[in-house]
């Protein structure tokens, strides 16, 4: 191909066929390697150059609508090759920018642009958790334009070839790949065609990172990823269905103080629970006031009681559920991004994600030896108990919310049970828990045979 010339369908051959799951990956390299491009021919594919230097997977709609005819594609082939018919919108902040693949797949010379995904954890057919980086050497594989058109199939640092098992239709053999069939579930279920009402979840972590954490890509994968048939190679979640009443959403004016009634009604359900097995402690002194990050207990609490407290003081509603009648005005939750809109829906997700936190408070105060050492004002990570689900219309007409719920009415019963006798004792005098309550000493004790002075009930620590 001459220079400055503007490749067309035809120095591809034939079209290629939509139904062949294809990433503009592998389109790029086949066409890279055929034409063996030099840059300056990269760079005539689009007139948006800059657009050639990030990933194939972040590129505009523009140098899209350039490079899709370029490389001999029909409208639904590049959009599948792109991913742009799972995110049409900001992909930058969706896709992987560096290759991330099934080496199965990448062995024969195939891809999928689903694999960019975060959320997505296994591939489909072959069942195998993708990675990124080089199956030999382990060094990053670029997925911009000019990377592929430079080095085709093969690695960057090390030169072996990606695709080892790809036969070249140039050496009598027909390159395998994979039918779309294969993957039209994980797509569907990616780009939620039906427009159905799902649970978010704020992550601060880049989508890399995301993607080479097992546990990060898994939660990930539950609030985004759902499935009406099983899909091989990817994890299955325990749905619980419960249908719902058509109703009227609320107005956004009376929204928050919806919400917070719904957290005040599930602590009040979650104290009777407990209180079949315990009797819950007071409130501490430590938890009474809102203004302060951390705050010292100098008394002896139940484990579960402390659990349960933190979980209340965490949702703002700690002094309602003791009995004392809230404002008339309420203030937005710092987890309204998290609930349905509708009143039904929004009490059993609320419900959900009360016990889950309080389930979580208990496994991790259990390592704990002082009141001390809890901060109570402290939030933990929204990941921790914020509970997937999704609101859909069934074929019979019935509308139904589905929550993954990983903790119930019986795993909480199970969990007091075990610890209910588990204690948080009392400070001593002479701790030093000044890295604990953000790196604030406390006083040094009294060692000349006095009694040490009376400690004030808690020590706030701005």
């Amino acid at each position: 191909m001459g220079a400055g010339a503007t490749p067309t369908p035809s120095t591809l051959g034939k079209p290629l066929a939509a139904d062949q799951e294809r990433s503009a990956f592998i389109i790029f390299a086949e066409f890279a390697s055929r034409h063996v491009l030099e840059t300056h021919e990269v760079r005539a594919l689009v007139t948006q150059v800059w657009s050639l230097k990030p990933s194939l997977f972040h590129v505009s709609q523009k140098a899209l609508d350039e490079l899709g005819p370029a490389l001999g594609l029909d409208p639904v082939a590049y959009n599948r090759a792109f991913g742009r018919d799972v995110e049409q919108e900001t992909p930058a902040k969706k896709f992987v920018a560096e290759l991330r693949h099934c080496h199965v797949c990448l062995s024969m010379g195939c891809h999928s642009a689903l694999f960019q995904l975060p959320a997505v954890a296994y591939c489909p057919v072959h069942a195998v958790r993708l990675r990124c980086g080089c199956p030999h050497c382990g060094a990053v594989i670029p997925a911009s334009a000019f990377s592929v058109g430079r080095h085709h199939l093969y690695c960057g640092k090390c030169g072996r070839n990606l695709s080892a098992e790809r036969r070249r239709d140039s050496l009598g053999g027909e390159v395998t790949q994979l039918p779309s069939l294969r993957f039209e579930a994980l797509r569907e279920a990616a780009s939620n065609p039906h427009g159905e009402e799902r649970s978010r979840i704020p992550f601060i972590e880049p989508p890399g990172q995301i993607a080479a954490s097992v546990g990060l890509s898994r939660l990930l994968a539950s609030h985004t990823m759902w499935f009406d048939q099983p899909v091989p190679g990817l994890d299955r979640f325990r749905v619980e269905r419960l249908p719902l009443e058509d109703e009227h959403k609320p107005p956004h004016a009376r929204s928050h103080a919806l919400e917070r009634n719904a957290y005040i009604d599930a602590f009040v359900e979650l104290a009777g629970e407990l209180e079949r097995y315990i009797r819950l402690d007071g409130l501490p002194m430590g938890a009474e006031s809102g203004t302060h990050s951390a705050a010292r207990v100098d008394a002896e609490l139940q484990l579960v009681s402390a659990a349960f407290w933190h979980a209340a003081a965490t949702f703002g509603v700690h002094r309602f559920v003791r009995g004392e009648m809230p404002p008339p005005t309420a203030r937005a939750s710092p987890f309204a991004f998290s609930l349905p809109r509708g009143t039904q829906a929004m009490r059993q997700v609320v419900s959900r994600q009360v016990q889950t936190l309080f389930a979580h408070n208990v496994l991790r105060f259990r390592h704990l030896r002082y009141g001390a050492e809890i901060s109570w004002f402290e939030v933990p990570p929204h990941p921790t108990f914020l509970v997937p689900w999704r609101i859909c219309r069934r074929r019979d007409g019935i509308v139904e919310l589905q929550i993954r719920a990983r903790v119930d009415s019986a795993t909480i019963s199970r969990i007091v049970r075990r610890y209910r006798y588990a204690r948080l004792t009392r400070t001593p005098a002479d701790f030093d828990i000044g890295a604990i309550l953000g790196g604030k000493a406390l006083p040094p004790a009294v060692s000349d045979g006095r009694s040490p002075p009376e400690q004030p009930p808690f020590l706030s620590v701005p």
